[in-house]
């Protein structure tokens, strides 16, 4: 780790780290429960509902139908895995920014300046996945007109 990047990484991680553990597994299973709705609507409610016969509006309001019980194990499985994640990512970081302060470092009390080599794995997390959103809505369109 460069000091530019063990900078930018106390500066931030101080930051972050204020809410605490709780509230970043709270996050976390939050964000795995809406997830876990997404995957079940575009999996259940829309993909598979063609096969089933249904069409239209009723693919969206009919959640509470045989599938029910995949929303249900499918819902808190990934809150869980959520929260978990969260914990796991949270303490590994924490474990971090106090392994640098043992070791002498100290958190910068401005914001470090970042260069174009510190954005570019942001750049191509980013173009990365603009590529696979278009790829996916290129899937569906040619789906839902006949075309695959």
């Amino acid at each position: 780790m460069t000091p530019r990047q063990r900078d930018q990484f106390l500066w931030t991680w101080s930051r972050r780290r204020a809410p605490g553990p709780g509230r970043a597994a709270r996050r976390g299973a939050c964000i795995g429960a809406v997830c876990g709705v997404v995957i079940y609507g575009a999996m259940f409610d829309v993909i598979m509902a063609p096969v089933a016969g249904r069409t239209g509006l009723s693919t969206l309001l009919n959640l509470f139908d045989d599938s029910s019980l995949a929303l249900l194990m499918l819902v808190p499985g990934l809150a869980a895995v959520g929260w978990l994640k969260a914990r796991s990512v949270f303490n590994w970081q924490e474990a971090m920014f106090q392994r640098l302060l043992s070791q002498g470092a100290t958190v910068p009390t401005a914001p470090p300046t970042l260069q174009f080599a510190d954005r570019l794995p942001l750049l191509a997390v980013i173009a990365t996945g603009v590529i696979l959103a278009g790829l996916i809505l290129g899937l569906v369109w040619a789906y839902t007109t006949g075309r695959l």
